[in-house]
């Protein structure tokens, strides 16, 4: 006969509000256990006594909830105490908050077809939840995690939710979101635009309608606004584009099914699984020939889908006349959804605020009155080459749960970069990273960095005790970080960030070559940095290598006119025949010769053309040389078409050369890309040499350090990894070279993951003082 025993069980990690007290309730009372399970703001407490207490324990390590992460658990076998039965006890409120929160989840199987049961009570209701699914983060207000810390605290239960809530053989046992229409949130609609007539009572029929006419329709989600209209009606995205003032950067498709992706896309195994997680991120995928608009996704060659992930989504793709169309028959292929705010603004969350703000973008506003406390914008997710997903961006789904990182410490605030920003919070082996904010110059970004900042310390017990920041002292986020009253803030240089964003994922801590190659960063010389060869660890870095310093001319109009850029590396290759190149190759005549003169003349002047080693900036030049992109609309735009137009099957290259120092030298290969556009070489098999020569050339030199140093690990990092062609060719033959490489896994290589780079950074800097 088996001992009678108790265990108590202390579990931390993303266990609140993914369904872990009612799985632990059904568990316990199969295996006729008594005791309790009750969140507290550390985690889930559990005591169970009985016969088969070990047995309870091992089944829940083994096998706990689908979409709970168990980081830690700590067990004591102790006397029996004489329990009755198993109960959900009431948590107490009077530890310090430390738990992690679950991120918001796509509605579950289950609950799908309850939406599109003519015969349950929750047909058609389109903020349909139970315990495996729905709004998490996004409606939290305190911890522990229950109804009345969240934006569900308004809406008292009914009856039958009330019932349902409390019995233990319903899903939605403890299902802090639960709701029906009876007491639950409700749409409501708001027309600025009089050109268009709605049914009140009806606001799902309405919008389908108004969809269908070419309307531009503002949609309040779980994160946020989205404004939405019909994909394949060229007419309604032109006039998103025009009054959106967003001329050519892709918009996000939202498909009704996977099928229905696979009309405009190539989907591997590994993209399906992430668009039918239930984390639902935009995928960019290769994009087919179909009947979109060029306008959706323009000359990227992707596309971004998502499926829907809402009941509300579902609905607009099936709801009709108080009744539902099949799965196989949805009214729209795809809807353009894209975030309902101006450019550099966050994410709008607010009723007044969308409808004041963008009445004269969106038709008409499908609202409802479910308060959205933590904002957050989609994430972006590209898989790569061996399958492994690469963000984008990480926000909505994956916000805000915890990564594990080396070493304890004080609490730390990374205030991240000013473009593409987030911050990050330590507690513990815990980094927190925020949703995507934004462009920091916009002051909407930031008071909402502020709001989410002071949400996530007030929620999680953050007390920072050092703050760390870009050491780029024109930086918004700089000021800020002085000001932000954790002490004189750690400066960390913006690539060794960019590197520590990856040592910080994998926890490493020992010297590593770094490749880190971006735009624009601040220099520990003074210049601008950008193509960037480190010997890099936690404690500091130093400078191995990097590409050759250019001009910019015009300094930050360099950015976002790649023709300058072009300008400049002709006059570096070809010196006093520039003029004569620049006209062979359309250059005269595309900008005209005043241009020219005038951006020649401010080459030479520091003042106006400060030096840069920015490797972002080569690729704008080569771009605009092959007459793809000279003005840039959006951030990455030449770069990104330059990479669409690839030859994949093209292995040649041209030529560079490194210098003593690690100098990386491309005016070679820019003389030859200049006299293959002269030749009338397709420009497929020019950028494809362009992107051998640029790999060439990092393998070349990181191979280099590394046998110097005798290093064997290489770390990847920067937003122009963002390319997949330069990414997954150089990953693929420096592993082929014997060495280990790490990249970006679970944060962007883009600015976007710099701040858990900082925090990293500022952690052991600290220790180290």
């Amino acid at each position: 006969m088996r001992l009678v025993k108790r265990a108590k069980i202390t579990v931390r990690g993303t266990v609140q509000g993914v369904g872990f007290r009612p799985y632990v309730f059904k568990m316990a009372v199969g295996c006729a256990l008594k005791g309790y399970v009750a969140n507290t703001p550390t985690g889930v407490d559990i005591e169970v006594e009985g016969e088969d207490a070990g047995g309870f324990v091992d089944q829940l390590l083994k096998r706990p909830p689908a979409l709970s992460s168990i980081e830690e658990a700590y067990i004591e076998f102790l006397p029996l105490k004489g329990y009755e039965d198993f109960t959900i006890r009431k948590s107490p409120g009077n530890a310090a908050p430390s738990t992690q929160i679950a991120p918001d989840i796509s509605i579950c199987g289950d609950c799908l077809n309850e939406l599109l049961d003519p015969n349950n009570r929750r047909y058609l209701y389109p903020f349909i939840n139970c315990t495996n699914c729905g709004p998490r983060y996004s409606i939290i207000k305190a911890v522990p995690y229950d109804r009345k810390n969240t934006a569900m605290s308004g809406f008292p239960m009914c009856e039958d939710c009330c019932g349902q809530y409390a019995n233990p053989e319903d899903r939605r046992f403890h299902a802090e979101p639960i709701a029906c229409d009876k007491c639950g949130p409700a749409l409501e609609l708001d027309l600025p635009n009089r050109h268009y007539t709605v049914a009140a009572a009806a606001p799902i029929e309405s919008v389908i309608r108004l969809l269908k006419q070419g309307a531009i329709v503002g949609v309040k989600g779980i994160g946020g606004f989205h404004l939405i209209c019909d994909a394949l009606n060229g007419d309604a995205v032109e006039t998103l584009r025009k009054r959106k003032k967003r001329q050519k950067k892709p918009f996000a498709m939202m498909a009704a099914t996977v099928d229905s992706c696979r009309e405009f896309a190539h989907i591997s195994d590994k993209e399906e699984a992430l668009l039918t997680s239930p984390r639902r991120p935009i995928v960019l995928l290769k994009q087919k020939a179909s009947l979109l608009s060029t306008l959706v996704s323009g000359g990227v060659g992707y596309h971004g889908l998502m499926l829907p992930y809402t009941p509300l989504h579902y609905l607009l793709f099936y709801h009709l006349s108080g009744s539902c169309k099949s799965a196989e028959v949805p009214h729209f292929k795809s809807l353009v959804v894209t975030s309902a705010n101006h450019p550099g603004d966050p994410v709008i969350t607010d009723n007044d605020e969308a409808v004041s703000k963008l009445s004269g973008v969106a038709d008409v506003f499908l609202l409802h009155n479910r308060d959205i406390y933590m904002g957050s914008d989609d994430s972006v997710v590209r898989v790569r080459q061996d399958g492994t997903p690469m963000f984008i961006r990480r926000s909505r789904g994956y916000v805000a749960e915890a990564l594990l990182i080396d070493g304890d410490g004080p609490d730390v605030v990374a205030y991240g970069g000013d473009l593409k920003n987030t911050f990050t919070v330590l507690k513990g082996n815990h980094a927190l990273l925020s949703p995507y904010h934004g462009d920091m110059e916009n002051p909407g970004t930031m008071e909402f960095f502020n709001r989410n900042l002071k949400n996530m310390s007030e929620i999680f017990g953050i007390n920072p005790a050092i703050a760390a920041c870009d050491a780029h002292p024109g930086y918004i986020t700089h000021a800020m970080a002085k000001e932000g009253g954790a002490g004189r803030p750690i400066l960390i240089q913006h690539h060794h960030a960019h590197a520590l964003s990856v040592m910080a994922e994998h926890q490493l801590t020992a010297d590593a070559v770094a490749v880190v190659l971006d735009g624009t960063g601040y220099g520990a010389d003074g210049n601008i940095w950008g193509g960037e060869f480190l010997i890099a660890n936690p404690y500091g870095f130093k400078r191995a290598g990097h590409f050759r310093y250019m001009p910019l001319p015009g300094g930050d109009r360099a950015a976002k006119e790649p023709r300058r850029m072009a300008v400049a590396y002709v006059a570096d290759a070809f010196g006093d025949g520039a003029l004569e190149v620049l006209e062979a190759i359309g250059y005269t005549a595309r900008h005209g010769g005043e241009f020219i003169d005038a951006i020649l003349k401010i080459i030479p002047i520091r003042e106006f053309s400060p030096l840069s080693s920015g490797a972002g900036r080569l690729f704008d030049a080569v771009s605009s040389i092959l007459a793809i992109v000279d003005i840039n609309t959006y951030e990455g735009q030449a770069a990104m078409e330059l990479e669409a137009i690839i030859s994949p099957e093209v292995s040649a290259s041209y030529p560079y050369r490194i210098s003593d120092g690690g100098i990386v030298d491309f005016s070679g290969a820019i003389e030859a890309v200049v006299s293959d556009v002269v030749e009338g070489i397709g420009r497929g098999w020019v950028a494809a040499c362009f992107h051998n020569t640029v790999i060439n050339a990092i393998i070349d030199l990181a191979m280099r350090i590394s046998n110097s140093a005798g290093l064997r690990d290489v770390i990847l990092s920067g937003g122009v990894f963002q390319n997949a062609y330069l990414l997954d060719n150089t990953i693929r033959r420096l592993k082929a070279l014997g060495l280990n490489v790490y990249t970006n896994e679970k944060v962007p290589c883009n600015d976007g993951g710099i701040s858990l780079g900082q925090a990293y950074a500022a952690r052991f800097m600290a220790k180290e003082r």
